[in-house]
């Protein structure tokens, strides 16, 4: 492939800054005197150790280390920075880590991707821990399975680490593109100490938010036994209103529910330590979450045209001709205005829809039916983890036991679930869909439940020599088993039979060949997995001199997975006892993961590094295509239902990095600067279908790319001014194309990704944040601002296959974030406004409802070969929009 300008640029600004970075640390050893031992060193300048930036111990490689002595891209951030930076869940945790993308709209959970490595099927691509016990969760295919890792509440934390880079070696699989870990504080056991919050904000065009929290604890026995707790609620306020879509002129203060998208979350946490001995501990930790979120389904929508409405046209169906299980009738000529209808024929009026005028590009949501008093959409996620950790000291060596089990489950309630969030209809772009709203049938929307549940037993025994100043070697090991097991369930509830005698003057059993269920039951979904992994895992760290020090690792693993699962009903049109309903089976692998550093340091403070990993994650399984409706839209690709594989394999990722860390400028500045480069092999990809077949696949093929380079700066120019800047460029593609599976008839396979495709991540994102201190009046004051900015990116699936969107540009944005703060004796109080200038990311309208670009022979108005005409399409589709302006003010009460 010809290189292209742009890649030729990164290339030369990744190498040009490594250049800078290299050449500026060996200025900066010839500046500072090392300690021989390797253990302190005298800085040329004279700035006090209270006035440089502090460094943050984190236990990332299950060794406590400074997170500038650890030769990886690390991110750690303490409870004091997310208060200050006002990031309270997972999904703005990006605020503080550029690079890192969260945010799939679950309550509770999250999915995370790290360096452009990705996924919302199969096995998770990022860990996600709490302590040392992982949270992160195998992924079920399908519509509405309220994937994610459960995630905490960011309160009474004492910081977040994120990894970047697989992380295979000493977390396992589903760390390709890193690890997430929340570490919460250790009860102590000679200090009392408590922290009060309480909070609350304003949301601009919406209602208002708390969140009242406590936490404490002390030794309840001196040096013996202590026990630290903590409680927490916090309410967010919703900015989206509900509005009827089958209503026209419809005035802007008659909605339905007004800022119904509101959330509510609550979590507590117990923690107890005994010193059993003076070389032993036992801490037994119990942690409950749960998250309630409103109005789940729909989202910010794009603004319309003043006075635009949506008009098709009337058509004629031959009814004599339907077959049982044969779709749409075949079309006819409509007979001229005024005569009557031929026996047989049946006639779908012309339809006019809008104009909307409540879609004002601001805070309008439509979720169809919540006129006809059904509850609004929901999600609530719980989540339970007790865990018991023993550790016992033999002089350098350390061992520890991790025991630890966790439940969690996600119920799921839709409404309007075939009317929101689907591409646009065929009055913007013709011949893809049927028509977006049906007036003529008002009650045509489906209801969802849907229940993802999951727990996992895991035990872990680790042994560690973290090494002394004198010695060569360090290094730690451990065995590791788990067991975990998902189960979900779908069920749809939709009126078809009225739907389908309105448009096509025929029953749904005529239409869909399957016979109608008990109250509408028109889809049935079960999977159940259970995945066994057992794993022995080892790193060593060697001194070859006192300033060479070389890495290596590996892990095996033996994974198992058993799975089972049934689809049918209408909307699979298939029946329960069909073979092709069902499917299970098992799939076993044994990775292997290694891991090779090299890092030398000109100082204590100054280093350079090499090093190369590989991560992975487990195979998975499809859920059964049906014959029917799958047939002729598979012909696209020349296959039929047969062909498609009932699982698929692991895949892997090999990850490259060159990197510096660096104290600067009279131990004023942490200079950190790393480029990495990471092969994906294998790729588990979702292959999108055409129109009519509901449900895809997923199937390993292909290699990607993912290569960029990620700064961190943190500078204190005067003792009362602080920077932090973080920022990554990150170009990730499709280096292989992915093709289909061969046809069983020998055909060729079809391309479904086109080699040199992007990933679904912007190019470059970057936080700046600066604070400054001073005093007035006898207390010490702060005053801060934090810039996030993302970088334009394309997103969505090319057109005609199934999930097309005109909305795949999604524009720059930038997000200012103020906030100042006063000490008291007792504590301190803050007031903030987190998107001070009320920016939004909207998608360019022109772009979004401009003239099409493209034209195909997919479905029309009355069905055609290669759709279902029953799937219908709305222009109410999500845009890209972060939260709107919210101000507050915020109590904290210390006690010590």
């Amino acid at each position: 492939m010809k290189t292209t300008y742009d890649t030729r640029r990164a290339r030369t600004l990744i190498a040009g800054a490594l250049l800078v970075a290299l050449c500026t640390s060996a200025v900066r050893a010839a500046d500072t005197t090392a300690d021989p031992g390797g253990a302190s060193a005298t800085p040329t300048g004279t700035a006090d150790a209270e006035n440089i930036p502090q460094e943050v111990v984190v236990t990332a490689t299950h060794i406590s280390q400074g997170v500038n002595h650890i030769p990886i891209t690390i991110s750690a951030v303490t409870q004091d920075d997310l208060d200050k930076k006002g990031i309270t869940d997972a999904s703005s945790l990006a605020a503080a880590v550029p690079g890192l993308q969260a945010g799939n709209g679950v309550a509770g959970k999250q999915t995370f991707t790290i360096r452009g490595i990705g996924s919302s099927v199969g096995a998770a691509t990022t860990g996600v821990y709490l302590d040392d016990t992982s949270l992160t969760q195998f992924q079920g295919a399908g519509v509405d399975q309220s994937n994610g890792a459960p995630v905490p509440e960011f309160f009474d934390l004492e910081r977040v680490e994120v990894l970047e880079g697989p992380q295979g070696t000493l977390y396992g699989g589903s760390s390709e593109g890193g690890t997430v870990r929340f570490i919460t504080p250790t009860p102590s056991l000679t200090q009392y100490s408590a922290y009060g919050r309480a909070q609350i904000e304003d949301t601009r065009y919406g209602s208002s938010g708390h969140l009242y929290g406590v936490a404490g604890g002390g030794p309840i026995i001196d040096n013996q036994l202590g026990v630290r707790a903590s409680v927490v609620e916090h309410k967010t306020g919703g900015w989206l209103d509900i509005y009827n879509p089958y209503s026209t002129g419809v005035a802007p203060d008659s909605d339905i529910a007004p800022n119904n998208n509101w959330s509510d979350e609550f979590a507590a946490r117990v923690s107890a330590l005994w010193q059993i001995a003076d070389n032993s501990t036992l801490q037994l930790n119990y942690y409950h979450h749960q998250n309630y979120l409103n109005a789940t389904l729909g989202g910010p929508t794009e603004p319309l045209a003043p006075g635009q409405v949506f008009t098709t046209p009337q058509t004629c169906f031959n009814t004599a001709a339907a077959k049982v299980g044969g779709g749409a009738p075949p079309k006819v000529a409509c007979p001229p205005a005024g005569s009557p209808l031929a026996a047989g024929v049946h006639l779908l009026p012309a339809q006019t829809t809008g104009p909307f005028p409540f879609l004002n590009g601001t805070d309008a949501v439509v979720v169809g039916n919540a006129y006809l008093n059904w509850p609004p959409s929901s999600q609530l996620t719980k989540m339970q983890v007790p865990s018991i950790t023993f550790t016992q000291d033999f002089g350098r060596i350390s061992f520890k036991s991790i025991s630890s089990y966790v439940r969690n489950e996600t119920e799921a309630f839709f409404i309007d679930r075939n009317v929101g969030g689907r591409a646009l209809g065929v009055t913007q772009y013709p011949g893809t869909a049927t028509y977006p709203l049906d007036p003529g049938d008002p009650d045509y929307t489906g209801i969802s439940q849907a229940n993802n549940g999951g727990n996992t037993v895991s035990q872990e025994f680790r042994l560690s020599d973290p090494g002394s100043a004198d010695s060569r070697w360090s290094w730690v090991g451990g065995l590791y088993y788990s067991r975990s097991r998902l189960s979900t369930s779908y069920d749809l509830f939709t009126p078809t039979n009225e739907t389908t005698e309105f448009l096509y003057g025929i029953s749904s059993y005529e239409y869909f060949g399957i016979p109608d269920q008990p109250n509408n039951r028109t889809g049935t979904y079960r999977l159940h997995v259970t995945n066994t992994e057992e794993a022995a895992y080892g790193n060593v760290n060697f001194k070859v001199t006192d300033k060479l020090k070389v890495t290596g690792g590996v892990r095996i693993s033996s994974i198992e997975q058993n799975f089972y699962q049934l689809n049918f009903g209408q909307e699979s049109q298939d029946t329960a006892d069909s073979p092709l309903a069902a499917a299970s089976g098992s799939i076993h692998n044994v990775p292997v993961a290694p891991l090779a550093n090299v890092q030398y340091n000109f100082t204590p403070d100054d280093m350079v590094y090499a090093s190369g990993s590989k991560g992975f994650r487990s195979g998975g399984v499809n859920i059964p295509l049906n014959a029917f409706a799958c047939a002729a839209p598979l012909q696209l690709y020349g296959l039929t239902v047969a062909d498609i594989p009932k699982t698929y394999g692991p895949d892997e990722v090999w990850s490259y990095e060159l990197g510096t860390k660096m104290r600067m400028l009279d131990q004023r500045m942490q200079f950190n600067l790393s480029a990495f480069w990471i092969n994906w092999s294998g790729i588990q990809s979702a292959i999108p279908t055409p129109p009519g077949c509901n449900t895809g696949w997923t199937e390993n093929g292909g290699k990607a790319v993912s290569r960029g380079a990620d700064l961190q700066v943190q500078y204190r120019p005067i003792d009362a001014f602080d920077i932090d800047m973080k920022m990554q460029y990150d170009d990730a593609y499709y280096a292989q194309q992915v093709q289909g599976p061969t046809p069983l008839n020998g055909s060729p396979a079809t391309v479904v990704i086109e080699k040199g495709q992007k990933f679904n991540v912007p190019n470059f994102t970057g936080v700046l944040g600066t604070q400054y201190n001073f005093a007035l009046f006898g207390h010490t004051n702060f005053v801060r601002t934090d810039w996030q900015y993302q970088g334009a990116y394309q997103a969505g699936t090319p057109y005609p296959l199934s999930g097309f969107t005109p909305y795949d540009n999604f524009p720059a944005w930038f997000l200012l974030n103020l906030r100042a703060g006063v000490n008291f004796n007792w504590g301190d109080v803050q007031i903030y406004a987190n998107n001070a200038l009320n920016r939004q990311a909207w998608n360019n309208p022109q772009n979004a409802f401009g003239q099409s670009s493209f034209g195909g022979a997919g479905c029309s108005v009355s069905g055609g070969p290669n759709c279902s005409t029953f799937i219908t399409f709305s222009p109410f589709v999500s845009a890209n929009v972060p939260v709107p302006r919210v101000v507050g003010i915020q109590f904290d009460y210390t006690f010590k």
